[in-house]
């Protein structure tokens, strides 16, 4: 997929794509990261062996999905993990100075998904209550 242009602080800076091995190695991080952390609590916990066993099977199907890694974004490391990826190791400066939301909204976009502005529901989200919630 081809770069793609955004403007921080009136420049435009291209950001790049992630293609999908790019996708596939940010999935196995964060899961392996997850399944890891899973470990421990387990361990922490005194769960039995079967628990244990259902646990980590469960992990592991969840972590297949391709919705696990647009859940990614949505994390601060998640977000951070994807644009490094994108931009080769480390994120520019720049973009790690971006508002959690703005950078969510370009790993989205690193990640091939165009149509999610969640800067823009956020500021919505904080200039009015939601529908009931009066």
């Amino acid at each position: 997929m081809a770069d793609f242009a955004t403007t921080i602080a009136g420049e435009t800076r291209l950001v790049p794509r992630l293609t999908v091995r790019q996708i596939i190695d940010v999935q196995n991080l964060a899961a392996e990261r997850a399944r890891v952390a899973l470990v421990q609590d387990l361990n922490d916990a005194g769960c039995d062996a079967e628990t244990r066993l259902d646990r980590l099977e469960r992990h592991r199907r969840d972590t297949d999905l391709v919705q696990y890694v647009v859940r990614q974004a949505f994390t601060v490391a998640g977000a951070h993990e994807i644009l490094a990826t994108a931009f080769g190791g480390e994120v520019p400066a720049e973009i790690a100075g971006l508002a959690i939301t703005e950078q969510t909204d370009l790993a989205l976009r690193a990640l091939g998904l165009d149509g999610v502005k969640v800067a823009a529901a956020a500021e919505k989200a904080n200039g009015a209550p939601a529908e009931g919630n009066q």
